[in-house]
């Protein structure tokens, strides 16, 4: 029950703030193809900014995931035991 209130209350709203403050961000940095100020800097620093946008994704994803292993282990169709440990009890 933790873990469905936790990603629900916390992560849910934490992932939507991250992507609402980091989206204008990276497209800015994405309509100019920016570029580092230094001489011998990367030239890609866009590609960079936008692992802010997938660390969002992948974060949702898993958030997601473990709300629908918490909604399974609540309904007793899971067991917790060997979802812990791989499998192996």
């Amino acid at each position: 029950m933790v873990d469905l209130i936790g990603c629900i209350v916390f992560l849910a709203p934490f992932i939507y703030v991250i992507w609402d403050v980091a989206y204008p961000y990276v497209a800015s940095s994405w309509a100019v193809k920016e570029a580092s100020n230094e001489t011998s800097g990367l030239p890609g620093v866009y590609l960079f900014k936008t692992t802010i946008l997938a660390f969002t994704v992948l974060v949702g994803i898993q958030g997601v995931a473990l709300a629908l292993r918490s909604i399974l282990v609540i309904a007793g169709l899971a067991d917790t035991n060997k979802s812990r440990t791989g499998g192996a009890a």
